[in-house]
């Protein structure tokens, strides 16, 4: 493990996180943290990042030498799990991270903290243990999870009020005012669409109705001319759910839709497009994962779909994806773009990423299907932020 990689970790950011957390936590509540991924922002898309601050944690001494966290057990999904062996601790008498020992003071004092309100980041800390979840989504699966999988078992009720409590409102718990169109198309087609349209935004926040993958069929007929526009060339829509082969195994994780570009100087690349509609879901390590592969590029990812294909079952299906890529050359830049409802956090710690609001959409004017997108634009994409 190459330790100019860790020379770059900053000794008083890990502190400084280390004291935001209880007695025992594990080497990706730190990793994971914010401050850390906003202060090692060149470092966080390396494929060992986890690795090399669990190496800096194992070797992390106070002034005089002495190790400060004892590692308790190694490995796991969240990688060690450590406890404070001295108190590490804030000192009111200096402004910056301090290490303190105390032979008063037994480190079975340190309480885990109270669930604390984050108003500066995206992320959501559980208010029973030391996790910490990159997405609202995500917390809310914490909480509801069995606890013999570390989980706390609570209900919807119970989980809402936590998030009212400690200001993690979903967007999903607001009152909507929803703004249809008074006047209905002359048509029995428009009269229909109009009535699909109204269904699915007022069905948006139900528990379990998976409003994106209820719309982004429909968003897929419009978004190639979106996407010639934007890019000022010729954008053709290749397939949705493009399967990324992770490092570990054979499964996959997918983006929502690949395209591939030409520019009207001639240039060619790919795009690779993810869709949110819920602030809820926004998780910045799944932008990690495809800023990842983004890097990698096209022939990188091509490769690897096929060792999944081999791997597969139903290879068929494989083939299937592979022909529609395959009709395009693969060693052409990739990019990614980030739609979204809402004006994402992510963009900072992002800035090669494309990002696109919905309000963005709303002067687009498509090619095809006018009318239809324009009923589209006024009963979903108008209403989603309400």
């Amino acid at each position: 493990m190459p330790s100019n990689y860790i020379d770059n970790i900053n000794k008083d950011v890990v502190i400084k996180v280390i004291q935001s957390l209880g007695k025992n936590f594990y080497t990706k509540d730190v990793s994971s943290h914010p401050d850390m991924r906003d202060y090692h922002i060149g470092l966080i898309t390396h494929t060992h990042y986890h690795s090399f601050v669990g190496k800096f944690l194992k070797n992390l001494k106070d002034s005089n030498g002495n190790l400060l966290l004892i590692e308790l057990q190694k490995g796991g999904a969240r990688g060690s799990l450590w406890e404070k062996k001295l108190i590490i601790n804030k000192s009111s008498a200096d402004t910056k991270s301090e290490i303190r020992n105390s032979s008063t003071e037994s480190s079975s004092v340190i309480q885990v903290p109270k669930f604390q309100q984050i108003t500066n980041s995206k992320t959501y800390k559980c208010p029973y243990c030391h996790i910490t979840a990159s997405s609202l989504h995500g917390l809310k699966k914490h909480l509801s999870g069995k606890r013999e999988y570390g989980g706390h078992g609570l209900d919807s009720e119970d989980i809402l009020k936590i998030s009212s409590e400690f200001g993690y409102i979903s967007s999903s718990s607001r009152n909507k005012d929803i703004k249809i169109p008074e006047v209905k198309p002359d048509n029995p087609f428009g009269i229909f669409m109009h009535d699909l349209f109204e269904s699915l935004i007022r069905n948006k926040d139900i528990p379990k109705y998976q409003f994106e993958r209820r719309i982004d069929t429909i968003l897929e007929l419009f978004l190639t001319d979106y996407l010639s526009q934007y890019y000022n060339g010729e954008a053709v829509y290749i397939l949705p759910e493009f399967p990324l082969k992770k490092d570990n195994n054979n499964q996959s994780t997918n983006v929502d839709y690949l395209f591939f570009i030409t520019l009207k100087n001639g240039d060619k690349r790919w795009v690779m497009l993810e869709l949110k509609t819920d602030i809820d879901s926004e998780d910045f390590n799944q932008l990690d994962l495809y800023c990842l592969y983004r890097n990698r590029g096209m022939k990188t990812i091509i490769e690897n779909l096929k060792n999944i294909r081999n791997a597969s079952t139903k290879k068929f299906k494989y083939d299937i994806l592979l022909d529609r890529i395959n009709k395009y050359p693969s060693d052409c830049p990739l990019d990614l773009i980030y739609i979204s409802s809402f004006d994402s956090v992510l963009r900072k710690r992002y800035p090669d990423v494309n990002f696109i609001t919905f309000f963005d959409l709303i002067n687009f004017v498509p090619v095809k299907n006018v009318e239809v997108w324009n009923l589209f634009r006024d009963i979903i994409i108008k209403n989603i932020n309400t």
